[in-house]
């Protein structure tokens, strides 16, 4: 039974062990890469596995240009590969370097899982919260990222960065088919597009590309970060952007990335990622009034209920929903419900969904509104 209440305004401050590590697996490739398509398929198959604690996103860049090169792809692959040479596919965790695999942080893929699963077991020294809003009208997105530390950190350049990327981004022809050795695994799992004379898969969906940098570019805003970091102080960092005519706003979302901002590649350490879908940001038509404002969870994070606070400020019907981080339903909490306007307090039950980070939405009339909700039992 869901109870209907006034409500108070909670300041909440959580503790590192509470935040989520997401690791973050840059992938470099292009569509002259022959040897790539198996190997890009064993990371997305990872990443999808563990999208809780990791982040995945592909440059285009160390073996040739192709039609989804820019100049940040370009950027990462010249910066960080070995001196004497370059090659795809190549993949970099946190932009770390490990014993024993390579001496640069641009390594080969082969067995970037076990370093990854090591890597999201460490408790992170900063959280990432990213929050905004897409009016699909003028295809204008609106984010704030907010970085706030847990750990003291010693003095050092750290910056937010930020990217736009598109999941299975499709073209004809030169510079968007994809050169594949491996006839096998062509035919097996993309039917009918593999040209055994040219080796090239056609119509292929190139995934996870990371499209175009935000704020500060391609290394980020410098100065938003503290040089010693005050722990639980939010840092934070607005874009407002037009999302280009062919950008998929349903396959588009946005990384953003605390990292080191040092003076060579070994010293560029990713700290923490995050990663939301444009599609579940909160979403108003062109012209529509705020329906809803002051929305807050509490507690958060939850282990067996919490309160979703919030100010209804129209009539229109209220659903609200909780969506996991890949855009599933987990759970309806109301559905077309008729609310006046007003102060409420919504208690629920979260004793039933799995650790980690999920979305709770409120949608009434043309405006979506979400809120992030850690579930740490």
């Amino acid at each position: 039974m869901k109870t209907y209440l006034l409500y108070f305004l909670f300041i909440l401050s959580l503790p590192a062990s509470a935040q989520v590590k997401k690791v973050l697996l840059e992938e470099f490739t292009t569509n002259l890469c022959g040897f790539c398509p198996p190997k890009s398929h064993d990371i997305q198959v990872y990443y999808e596995n563990n999208t809780s604690n990791s982040v995945f996103m592909t440059h285009h860049a160390g073996f040739g240009v192709d039609s989804m090169t820019n100049s940040s792809a370009t950027t990462f692959a010249s910066y960080f590969q070995p001196s004497t040479f370059g090659f795809a596919p190549a993949i970099m965790i946190d932009r770390d370097v490990y014993a024993g695999v390579d001496t640069v942080p641009y390594m080969p893929v082969n067995g970037f899982d076990t370093i990854a699963q090591r890597v999201a077991g460490n408790v992170p020294d900063v959280a990432i919260d990213i929050s905004g809003s897409y009016n699909a009208s003028s295809r204008q997105l609106s984010i704030t990222t907010t970085a706030t530390f847990f750990q003291t950190l010693p003095a050092a350049d750290r910056r937010i960065s930020i990217y736009l990327v598109e999941d299975s981004v499709i073209g004809s022809g030169p510079g968007w088919d994809q050169k594949c050795y491996d006839a096998n695994f062509a035919n097996q799992y993309y039917p009918g597009q593999y040209n055994a004379g040219t080796t090239y898969i056609s119509q292929y969906p190139h995934r996870y590309v990371q499209r175009t940098p935000l704020s500060g570019g391609t290394w980020g805003t410098s100065s938003v970060i503290a040089s010693v970091p005050v722990t639980n102080v939010p840092y934070s960092t607005s874009n407002l952007i037009t999302i280009p005519a062919n950008y998929n706003v349903n396959r588009l979302k946005i990384v953003a990335i605390v990292a080191n901002h040092g003076a060579n590649k070994f010293d560029r350490k990713v700290l923490n990622t995050a990663d939301i879908l444009i599609s579940t940001l909160s979403t108003t038509a062109l012209g529509e009034p705020d329906a809803v404002s002051n929305i807050a969870l509490f507690p958060n994070p939850a282990q067996e209920s919490t309160l979703l606070t919030f100010e209804k400020l129209t009539n229109e019907n209220i659903s609200i929903c909780i969506f996991d981080l890949t855009g599933k339903l987990v759970k309806t909490i109301d559905e077309d419900t008729s609310l006046p306007t007003g102060f409420y307090s919504i208690a629920f039950n979260t004793s039933e969904l799995h650790n980690g980070m999920y979305q709770v939405q409120l949608k009434t009339g043309k405006a979506t509104f979400h809120k992030k909700l850690l579930i740490a039992h």
